[in-house]
């Protein structure tokens, strides 16, 4: 695997998305470190989890249960996609505030970003700070891997936004299953 004309074995963690930095929101740059040049980086490292909270949502009749909601479309991806795979229904954003959550050497946002699906599903998304260095990437996956308090705090969440949306959540359910 080469990123950036360097090779990059990083066992046991070689299978980390290091090849898909150019996904990452940021840039890197080569930097000097007394006579061992090291790979510098800035950006955003954005952790997922989703959840099934019920078999459908009437995203219309949710919106005004949540004030902080914002319909917005999803963005198009750069190539054009099939007509049949854009949503019928634009999900519905919400930004909820929370308590910051260390993990490793950082620590999250206080905000995360729901997205509430009419299907049923709901995804947050928590963004922290990438460290500074490429070598430390490796450690941020080892800490984001099972860790038990931000899967918590995912959860906590998704349910307060449930009980907010239950009216319009057709046999609303928070599952114990998470991706």
């Amino acid at each position: 695997m080469t990123t950036l004309g360097r090779r990059l074995d990083w066992p046991p963690l070689k299978l980390f998305y290091l090849a898909e930095l150019d996904s990452v929101k940021g840039r890197a740059r080569m930097a000097a470190s007394g006579n061992k040049p090291t790979m510098q980086i800035d950006g955003e490292a954005l952790v997922f989890f989703a959840f099934d909270i019920g078999f459908q949502v009437d995203l219309d009749a949710a919106e005004p249960l949540v004030k902080e909601a914002a319909r917005q479309r999803v963005v198009r991806a750069r190539r054009p996609a099939p007509v049949w795979f854009d949503y019928s229904s634009p999900p519905l954003r919400l930004v909820v505030e929370g308590e910051a959550i260390a993990v490793g050497a950082t620590t999250t946002r206080t905000s995360a970003e729901i997205l509430v699906y009419d299907f049923g599903a709901a995804l947050i998304t928590y963004t922290m700070p990438l460290p500074t260095e490429l070598g430390e990437l490796p450690h941020l996956g080892a800490a984001i891997f099972g860790h038990q308090a931000l899967e918590s705090d995912a959860r906590r969440r998704v349910a307060a936004v449930l009980r907010a949306i239950g009216p319009a959540v057709e046999r609303p359910k928070l599952a114990d299953a998470v991706e």
